[in-house]
């Protein structure tokens, strides 16, 4: 299966397949998944600049993106939370208190939470 979707004036289309809902609550058989592409590095992702028709230079796109992406780990580390046209991004601390910790427990550490803007997508 494929899906068709637009973003700004190319339409894309996303390879899917489906996965058992093993949950006893699931309202349908399967979920559908997409089908990943090769994960991409900054240098991958600027490279790709000149295919989407972006007018920006890709070294341009490359520092970036990297100076954009080494902003956002300080300011989570500050316990901001990141929201951006495609992604979401906060500090979550897992575990469970009393109230008079004043650290976390052994083995425990924070944890980024990243929740993709599909809606910015349409």
């Amino acid at each position: 299966m494929s899906l068709d979707f637009e973003v700004r004036d190319v339409t894309h289309r996303i390879v899917t397949k489906f996965f058992p809902a093993f949950l006893p609550n699931a309202k349908k058989k399967y979920y559908a998944r997409s089908v990943l592409q090769t994960p991409l590095d900054i240098h991958s992702i600027a490279s790709k600049a000149e295919v989407y028709n972006i007018t920006t230079s890709p070294k341009i796109v490359e520092e970036g993106l990297a100076a954009g992406i080494q902003l956002m780990t300080y300011l989570l580390a500050d316990g901001y939370e990141i929201r951006t046209g495609l992604v979401n991004m906060a500090i979550r601390i897992p575990g469970e208190y009393d109230g008079t910790e004043t650290h976390l427990p052994a083995g425990m550490h924070p944890e980024v939470r990243t929740l993709a803007q599909l809606a910015a997508m349409h």
